[in-house]
């Protein structure tokens, strides 16, 4: 089994020693992904001490709903996706064919970091497609300081792509996956888009 992601470093949650200040550390772990996704059915990211102590729940319920074919890919992204949270999650297939179709998890999550702070949400997919799985996580998470900052400290090589009637959509680097970023007040949400495949 291999997995690949969109991620924006290869091994660390603070993995860009060029960026600096709380929300490059924020970033870090709001935007990676676990270093060895395919070691056995994916190593779950290191969240903190409150998700060090749970189980890896995207494998757990995926295993528990026979949605084994994606499993790996679907708790690869979603761990990526809880990084620095605590959070909890429910997970969805098809009753009838599990395998064959889409695992989709919904997640609330809570972070209480020094600029993220409350309620933040996810939403994770992974479905096989010809001999391989394709997912993505879409995770929209408030940040508590200005657009403008959490800006420059995206990583080196992201770039704006377009602007969707009005709210900025950026590439990020390091093949980081997508970001819209939406000023409210004097704070900012973050919407993150990072995909991924598996082969089966």
């Amino acid at each position: 089994m291999s997995i690949s992601l969109n991620r924006p470093c290869a091994s660390s949650l603070n993995c860009d020693a060029n960026r600096a200040g709380k929300i490059a550390t924020i970033l870090a772990l709001v935007l990676a992904l676990p270093a060895q996704a395919a070691a056995a059915e994916a190593a779950p990211a290191a969240a903190g001490k409150a998700s060090e102590a749970k189980p890896d729940l995207f494998a757990q319920q995926a295993g528990q709903l026979r949605a084994n074919a994606c499993a790996g890919l679907y708790s690869a992204l979603g761990n990526g996706a809880v990084a620095g949270s605590t959070y909890t999650l429910r997970t969805e297939a098809d009753p009838a064919a599990p395998d064959a179709h889409t695992v989709q998890g919904t997640v609330g999550m809570t972070y209480n970091l020094p600029d993220a702070k409350g309620q933040a949400a996810a939403l994770v997919s992974a479905a096989p497609v010809g001999n391989r799985c394709e997912g993505q996580f879409v995770r929209v998470v408030p940040f508590q300081t200005g657009c403008s900052q959490v800006l420059r400290d995206f990583p080196e090589g992201s770039r704006p792509i377009g602007n969707l009637s009005g709210v900025p959509l950026y590439q990020l680097g390091g093949n980081g996956g997508q970001v819209l970023t939406i000023p409210s007040g004097e704070t900012c949400v973050v919407i993150s888009i990072v995909q991924g495949q598996q082969q089966l």
